[in-house]
């Protein structure tokens, strides 16, 4: 139960086998070849986001997950603030879920890093972490129930929020092959995604959507996510193939710009 959780959290979050060296490099050239220009950047990355998802479980409403992102800046040093809570209920275990987390964004490199995050989690494999990075995200100081350790990789290590900022940058890019690189709570974890297919769902307040599908083909190949180009090329649903099968949907989505201004993503 207790890896369960982990992985339902991870599926929510976005939070991912092992290639070899050279192709993982190949992979990462590809990602920065085409880098998005500053206005269309600005258009997709700004104002104050706010969703809601329910967790499923076997068919049944297990949970929710509510997340904000509230963006800062409308030039090249544009960066983000994320804070996300969530309770799971399975039977006679409950876990719930809070991170805040800050993310920054390098034009010159193309891609997010993140600065830093903390994260709790009580109930089942109950934690606090903290993260700090530098040297643009490459480096990384993590104290995990105040115990401290190091990591370094050769590419950006994201936590879960960051990883789904750039999942959705190389969508909107048109990516369809990339390798990203999570710090999790005691290790680098490696994520390898394809785009799988094109896809209409159906959401009962959005009704028919077009919804690109990503899977993850290493270690974590049992994930399956789906993002709206309709939606701001936001992740609408994702799951975990399996037995039981977790799920999570969206249930709101709404944006606003200023004070006076508000807009709900319905029909």
């Amino acid at each position: 139960m207790a890896i369960f959780i982990k992985h339902l959290l991870l599926l929510f979050l976005l939070g991912v086998n092992l290639l070899n060296i050279s192709l993982a490099q190949q992979l990462q050239k590809d990602v920065l070849q085409q880098p998005i220009s500053s206005e269309e950047f600005i258009s997709l990355h700004q104002c104050e986001k706010e969703f809601e998802y329910d967790v499923f479980l076997a068919g049944a409403n297990v949970g929710n997950f509510h997340r904000v992102i509230k963006w800062n800046g409308i030039d090249s040093k544009i960066s983000a603030e994320v804070s996300s809570t969530g309770r799971i209920s399975i039977l006679w275990l409950d876990s719930t879920y809070m991170q805040t987390s800050s993310m920054l964004w390098l034009p010159q490199h193309n891609y997010f890093i993140t600065p830093n995050f903390t994260q709790k989690i009580t109930g089942i494999r109950a934690r606090e972490m903290k993260a700090v990075t530098s040297d643009e995200g490459i480096l990384s100081t993590v104290n995990l129930d105040d115990d401290i350790n190091i990591y370094q990789n050769n590419y950006p290590l994201y936590d879960i929020d960051t990883l789904g900022a750039q999942i959705r940058v190389n969508l909107i890019q048109n990516k369809k092959n990339f390798i990203l690189y999570r710090q999790a709570t005691d290790q680098i974890k490696k994520y390898h995604f394809i785009v799988a297919a094109r896809e209409v769902i159906h959401h009962k307040k959005w009704g028919e959507l077009n919804v690109i599908k990503i899977k993850e083909v290493g270690e974590y190949n049992k994930m399956v996510l789906w993002f709206s180009p309709k939606l701001d090329y936001q992740l609408v649903k994702a799951k975990l193939d399996g037995f039981i099968s977790p799920m999570i949907f969206l249930s709101k989505f709404a944006t606003q710009c200023d004070i006076n201004k508000s807009l709900q993503h319905q029909p």
